[in-house]
C-alpha cells in the first residue's frame, strides 16, 4: 500500500488544497486500524521531518502528533481529513446556501425556541460506513 507524505500550506478547514510532496513509500498492515483516527509505527528514516499531512489508501490526514519511539521508529497520530477525502462528493453536491454565518460568541447572540426544518436534495448517495458531514447551528450544550 502507498503512503505519501505532504506539505499541507493552507489552513485544515480549506477544501481544495495546496499540498506540495515530500515522498513516497510502501507499507504493509500488520493489524486493522480505525480509518478516522489511524496511529502509524514507521521507521525514523522514511518519515520527512517537515511533512504534516498524507495519503493512505485514497484518504488524506492531518498528522496531528509525531511520537518517537525507541532510536530508530516513530508514531505518527493521524485525523482523517474529511473535507479534502470527500472533496469531490462535497464540491458536486447540489444545495442552496439561504444565508452565510459570520463569526460570534454564541452568548451574544439572542436565542429563539423557532425550529425551522429545510430539506436539501444531493445526487450524490452515501454508501453504508462513509463519513457524513453535517452541519448545524445552534448553542453548544451546557452541563447542568
Amino acid at each position: 500500500m502507498k503512503l505519501k507524505f505532504y506539505i499541507n500550506h493552507d489552513s485544515n478547514n480549506t477544501i481544495n488544497k495546496n499540498l506540495e510532496s515530500l515522498k513516497e513509500i510502501n507499507i504493509n498492515f500488520k493489524t486493522i486500524q480505525d480509518t478516522f483516527l489511524p496511529s502509524l509505527v514507521l521507521t525514523r528514516k522514511n518519515v520527512p521531518v517537515q511533512s504534516n499531512y498524507l495519503e493512505l489508501n485514497n484518504k488524506y490526514y492531518f498528522i496531528e502528533k509525531v511520537n518517537l519511539f525507541h532510536t530508530d521508529y516513530v508514531i505518527l497520530k493521524l485525523k482523517e481529513d474529511v473535507l479534502y477525502t470527500f472533496k469531490d462528493d462535497i464540491l458536486n453536491s447540489d444545495v442552496d446556501i439561504i444565508e452565510k454565518s459570520k463569526p460570534s460568541n454564541y452568548n451574544q447572540n439572542s436565542t429563539t425556541n423557532e425550529v425551522i426544518k429545510d430539506k436539501y436534495t444531493s445526487d450524490t448517495t452515501i454508501k453504508l460506513n462513509d463519513h457524513i458531514i453535517v452541519q448545524t447551528v445552534g448553542n453548544p450544550l451546557r452541563e447542568v
